[in-house]
């Protein structure tokens, strides 16, 4: 998981770089080098989010899935076994979080946005007033 939260580092460091170097550069364009280093390490901060995303749904249809089986099932046995299987994901839900801090989700790229369109504004207003 800690591989997660470097990746977002990186994300974070590459797009102020590739933001600082618009904004310095005469032409206000950066290399070709850095908008694919600044791309990969996106995809890569992504990647996890989406996929977590997907098996999360999935969890949510096993959950449908159990339920309907409990209530449709006559069998003392199988309405222990899928009555266990309900209580474990009601008590263990599926969610990945790291260093007990950030919760990987598809809502995590949003917050991400957020922080990184306040810090490339005052990014750009301070190379603005050093210039």
């Amino acid at each position: 998981m800690g591989k997660i939260f470097w990746n977002f580092c990186f994300a974070f460091i590459y797009i102020l770089i590739a933001t600082v170097g618009i904004v310095y550069t005469p032409v206000r364009e950066i290399s070709l080098y850095m908008a694919a280093e600044t791309l990969y390490h996106i995809i890569i901060f992504l990647y996890p989010c989406v996929l977590i995303e997907l098996t999360r749904n999935e969890v949510d249809k096993i959950k449908l899935l159990l339920t309907e089986i409990y209530t449709l099932s006559s069998d003392e046995k199988i309405l222990t076994k899928t009555e266990d299987a309900l209580m474990l994901l009601e008590v263990r839900p599926f969610q990945i979080v790291v260093f007990r801090l950030i919760s990987i989700n598809i809502h995590l790229p949003l917050h991400f946005l957020a922080v990184i369109t306040s810090y490339v504004i005052v990014t750009v207003q301070f190379t603005h007033a050093f210039e």
